[in-house]
């Protein structure tokens, strides 16, 4: 008879032996259990490290199987079949330490300590440091290694400071890319495994990127030139490739991506944000930040400020009207920038009595008036000049007001002496370019009808290139003191490409695959370009102006030793880089 239909009741009484079984694979090996005992918990971590393990290195069978540690658990506990019975037990041993496991208990094959070594658990960032999360699952999104980075300290992590992060995946990764190759650059490297040895043991660490570097060690050690475009970056293991994940201040996931490009892609926070966020941000706010100050009297300004864990905020100064503010920002680049800006509205209001001086010492002369008509007038390129020297002089991250007042103190003298020699330098440039536009126009004059006329058309749209309007902003004075040089040379080019312009294409034949060069490397050279690639290409583009110089105008020299093969090594380099 049922007295009382599908009541749960004890299975130990009717089987000890299977009940046993059952609860120690259930409650004890697989964890289902909602009682949380402080050895379970012991054990369970410590499983749990050992299984990392296994996910850093990709190779299982570190830990015991779950048959050993059902032995552990079932030749400590004969006959415990339920919470109840485990619980006298443990009372009955005086504790649970008797069921403890030691890293002797878990380990069944002890990884090699160096190996292990080579996948830190995180990254120093600044005055933090981010995790590293590491999963064997191949075919799953999480698969590989994973750096978990705080929305608000994204703008701190170098895109390419993370190829060098993780050096246990190095032997893989570079065999991977070398394979990748196309047959011309991988044959020299066979067999690869063999190169791979020596790249690991001779390339060094650099703060470059690591496709820049490797390219560089093989084009020095194997003599193999390997351009940045021909490695096949997507066509690697995805375990190989670096997640990484953006998370918000609860450590929640906002976006991933293995392309390290999602850290200049950050989601708009300004948005939809929490409620508790919020109240941190205003608090915030209402403690840092500052308006119309005119003067530094305040105290040294922190780069960074933590606001909450996986929250952090960056002070800097930002330009008003008639003086500046204190501002917190969520970006840290987006604070640098706005931070030097700051700066130097403050140094201008500081230095305002010289800098109206040094106005007055930067006023164009009325014989040279007509010569700035291309650049916007007399106006316009006085105020070019005094920005130039504003951005030379005060676009600086200052953060103290010590390192204010000497660098106003340094300026005071400086500035004058070095505004005299750029006025002197911009008027140099200025007469050059006017003459140079006045020469060429004339003998397009003179060849209405022939090859000159055309080739007087390109030579005065390369001239504009090279000089263009805001060429005081783009050129450093060291820059600037050439162009007369390499403007007098295209009058050259002009003069006798229009007696001889047979020779003049031949003279150009050796000129164009350069031209093509930097057009080609031109859109790579982005704000996620390497600064040692941009700086590279800026010394690739002006040897090409002192080439122009050795081959249409011989008699002015050049600046700099220049020849084809020195140039041909510069823009290799160029395309080696990322």
């Amino acid at each position: 008879m049922v007295i009382v239909n599908e009541r749960p009741v004890s299975y130990g009484p009717i089987d000890p032996v299977m009940s046993h079984e059952i609860f120690v694979i259930s409650a004890l090996v697989n964890g289902e259990m909602k009682k949380k005992f402080s050895f379970l918990v012991h054990n369970q971590a410590l499983i749990e490290q050992i299984t990392q393990m296994e996910d850093k290195v990709r190779r299982r069978g570190m830990r015991i199987s779950d048959d050993r540690i059902e032995a552990f658990y079932s030749t400590r506990l004969p006959g415990i079949h339920d919470i109840r019975t485990l619980e006298r037990h443990i009372r009955k041993r005086g504790g649970d330490d008797f069921l403890k496991m030691t890293k002797a208990d878990v380990i069944a094959d002890l990884p090699d300590p160096e190996e292990v070594a080579q996948y830190p658990d995180e990254m120093s960032v600044g005055n933090g440091a981010f995790k590293f999360s590491y999963k064997f699952k191949p075919g799953k999104p999480d698969d590989g290694v994973t750096l978990k980075v705080p929305l608000s300290q994204a703008s701190e992590v170098s895109p390419h400071q993370l190829d060098w992060m993780v050096p246990g995946l190095f032997r893989e990764k570079i065999t991977a890319l070398i394979k990748g190759l196309p047959k011309r650059y991988r044959k020299p490297l066979v067999p690869v495994s063999g190169a791979v040895e020596i790249i690991l043991s001779e390339m060094e660490k650099s703060t470059n990127p690591l496709l820049s570097t490797l390219g560089t060690f093989i084009y020095k050690r194997f003599g193999v030139d390997i351009p940045a475009s021909a490695w096949e970056i997507s066509g690697i293991p995805e375990h190989l490739q670096m997640r990484v994940s953006i998370r918000d201040h609860r450590d929640r996931e906002l976006q991933s991506a293995r392309d390290t490009s999602i850290l200049s892609r950050l989601p708009n926070i300004d948005k939809k944000q929490p409620g508790n966020e919020s109240s941190i941000w205003k608090t915030a706010r209402a403690e840092w930040e500052k308006q119309g100050i005119t003067m530094w009297d305040f105290d040294t300004l922190p780069e960074t400020i933590s606001l909450a864990p996986n929250l952090s905020a960056f002070p800097a100064l930002s330009p008003a009207e008639n003086g500046a503010d204190i501002r917190l920002f969520r970006n840290l680049q987006e604070a640098l920038e706005s931070h030097r800006k700051g700066v130097k509205k403050l140094f201008m209001i500081h230095l305002r009595k010289q800098l109206k001086l040094l106005k007055k010492d930067l006023k164009i002369p009325t014989s040279m008036s007509s010569k700035t008509i291309d650049f916007g007038g007399p106006g316009c390129v006085e105020s070019a000049m005094f920005e130039t020297l504003m951005v030379r002089f005060f676009n600086l991250d200052i953060r103290s007001e010590k390192a204010f007042i000497e660098t106003a103190n340094a300026a005071d003298h400086a500035i004058f002496p070095e505004g005299k020699r750029l006025r002197e330098l911009t008027g140099e440039a200025l007469s050059a370019y006017h003459h140079a536009m006045q020469f060429i126009h004339q003998i397009e004059i003179r060849n209405k009808t022939t090859a000159a006329a055309a080739l007087c058309k390109r030579l005065a749209t390369e001239m504009g290139a090279l000089v263009p309007r805001d060429f005081l902003e783009r050129y450093t004075m060291d820059h600037l003191v050439h162009l007369p040089r390499y403007l007098k040379a295209l009058e050259i080019r002009a003069e006798r490409g229009a007696y001889n312009p047979d020779k003049d294409r031949e003279k150009e034949a050796l000129i164009t695959p350069l031209k093509a060069a930097l057009k080609k490397s031109l859109p790579a050279i982005t704000s996620s370009a390497s600064p040692d690639k941009r700086r590279v290409f800026e010394e690739f583009f002006w040897m090409v102006e002192e080439y122009k110089v050795s081959v249409f105008a011989q008699q002015l020299k050049t600046h700099v030793p220049v020849s084809a093969k020195r140039l041909d090594e510069k823009m290799r380099e160029v395309e080696r880089m990322v």
